[in-house]
């Protein structure tokens, strides 16, 4: 797992899709979320706020990975390199042979079966931190959380901003 986190890309043709992507996209996260913390909540890096939104920050993509879980399921990326396709424009596709599911729910599926207790606002936010990208977001949006919407700030701000080459 934590060999494939080093390499993995964070997506297939967005930002990041370059092998160690994912590591820089997660860096990049927990640099936002510590500014928007301090800013819009006033708190530091000892609060429980902090804490909270740290670990959605590291383990928001590690549906990215794919299966890890050996003892459930055999291990398979996320992503594969694309071999038979323009390389350039889309360096990285899905595996599909994984079930097809979005990598915010296998976030979800990976941090269970590794015995990591979440919050509601916590599953809350790393499920809907992709926000408006994110199927299902519209009905949210009338009762985002704090922990959710500064999820969301930070990975967009990280994504679409600060990785893109657009």
């Amino acid at each position: 797992l934590k060999d494939y986190f080093l390499y993995c890309p964070a997506s297939t043709k967005y930002h990041n899709s370059y092998f160690g992507g994912l590591l820089d996209h997660v860096v990049s996260v927990v640099s936002k979320l510590a500014d928007l913390v301090k800013t819009y909540l006033g708190e530091d890096s000892e609060s429980p706020a902090y804490k909270s939104l740290l670990k959605c920050a590291l383990l928001h993509d590690v549906g990215t990975l794919g299966v890890v879980n050996s003892k459930v399921d055999r291990p398979a990326h996320y992503y594969l390199v694309n071999t038979s396709g323009d390389q350039i424009k889309e360096p990285f596709i899905y595996n599909k042979k994984l079930v097809n599911i979005p990598h915010e729910l296998r976030s979800l599926y990976i941090i269970h079966n590794a015995g990591i207790s979440l919050t509601e606002e916590e599953y809350q936010a790393i499920f809907y931190h992709a926000g408006l990208y994110m199927p299902g977001f519209r009905e949210l949006v009338q009762t985002p959380s704090k922990t959710q919407y500064l999820m969301h700030a930070a990975d967009n701000l990280s994504a679409q901003v600060l990785e893109s080459d657009h």
